[in-house]
């Protein structure tokens, strides 16, 4: 999938805002519920349906995700566009993440309400976001259906199994309008747009990064692009701008090659990803990067259960973000966060979040 580098536009401490309020204002009762709008996934047909998973599955990565008031919304977009009017005195002017939960997400006390009903319904909670508006947590299909008031069944859809809730999610009453989605109760992952011919993971390599097989087979190399682009007078400044203490986030639902990324960065005498040392990147047999790890040139973050197998549909894209990110910002973190989730690369946005 095209991507995804992220940067959170938000507003100086030195800026006041008027306390946040409080919206949750009965209790939160699963009995008292409504239906959550676009809750049931359009493949959970009756037509695929096997009937009920056991009782006891586990759910392993369920996000709740929470919407703004309309006031905040209001405010936010007001703020937005401030930030990119250069007749604005709040023209770039950036929030920490903190600032933007004391803004824009849910008060300490509504957060504490939906933690507190997670619990009791028997739910872990793994974290909470930075932005006060998403709470991830896990449970058993059990737990979902007294809670959300959905059973978790079976699919076959095209030969392929699935898991999905058979009916809309239900929201407490005292939730609604705060709570945006459930995300995390089936396994259809998004669908990258590019399909992988074949066997999908030719590793072959090509002498001089040359293929005939291409209609063009002359590869653009990094110092191409700080050609075409003009970067190098930022290489060659008095104070160079290379990506030094700077960190990009790509999200991405593959596990990846270390070696592929590896074979790029000496090919074009980028600095090695460390294999051996202090938090180094460990791969198994099948060349798999198989644990989180941080170096100072990369950083590899897991979401959810690994499942130590790469997407051919998904490798592609992953590699080339990975890859050019690093070729432009020779000096940069390159932080790839693996969502092997239901939500996939949706729940890697959130995360880098």
């Amino acid at each position: 999938m095209r991507f995804l580098k992220f940067l959170l536009p938000l507003l100086a401490s030195t800026f006041c805002f008027a306390a946040q309020v409080d919206r949750i204002t009965s209790p939160i009762d699963s009995t008292h519920a409504n239906p959550l709008a676009k809750s049931l996934h359009p493949k959970a047909q009756p037509q695929y349906d096997l009937g009920p998973v056991d009782p006891s599955m586990r759910l392993s990565y369920i996000t709740l995700l929470m919407a703004p008031s309309p006031s905040q919304q209001k405010d936010l977009d007001q703020l937005l566009a401030q930030q990119q009017d250069r007749s604005s005195p709040f023209y770039h002017q950036w929030l920490t993440p903190q600032q933007f939960a004391d803004r824009f997400g849910l008060s300490e006390n509504d957060l504490n309400k939906v933690t507190g009903w997670l619990k009791s319904e028997g739910f872990q909670i793994l974290s909470i976001g930075g932005s006060h508006n998403s709470i991830i947590f896990s449970g058993t299909a059990a737990q979902v259906q007294h809670a959300f008031g959905t059973e978790i069944h079976n699919y076959s859809v095209n030969g392929e199994a699935h898991i999905a809730n058979s009916a809309p999610v239900m929201i407490p009453a005292a939730l609604n309008d705060i709570v945006r989605s459930v995300a995390g109760l089936h396994d259809f992952r998004p669908q990258p747009s590019y399909r992988a011919r074949g066997a999908g993971l030719r590793r072959n390599s090509h002498p001089d990064y040359y293929d005939p097989k291409f209609l063009w087979p002359n590869f653009l190399a990094p110092g191409d692009i700080a050609t075409i682009y003009n970067i190098n007078p930022l290489y060659t400044a008095s104070t160079p701008i290379d990506g030094t203490g700077q960190k990009l986030a790509i999200a991405g639902q593959t596990d990846i090659f270390l070696d592929d990324i590896n074979d790029f960065r000496n090919g074009f005498g980028l600095t090695p990803i460390p294999t051996t040392g202090a938090g180094a990147c460990t791969t198994n047999a099948s060349g798999i990067v198989i644990s989180p790890c941080t170096t100072t040139n990369f950083s590899y973050v897991l979401r959810g259960t690994d499942r130590l197998a790469v997407s051919a549909n998904d490798i592609g894209e992953a590699d080339l973000d990975i890859e050019w990110s690093g070729a432009v910002a020779r000096n940069a973190q390159i932080i790839f966060v693996n969502a092997q989730t239901s939500n996939g690369v949706f729940d890697a946005l959130i995360s880098v979040i």
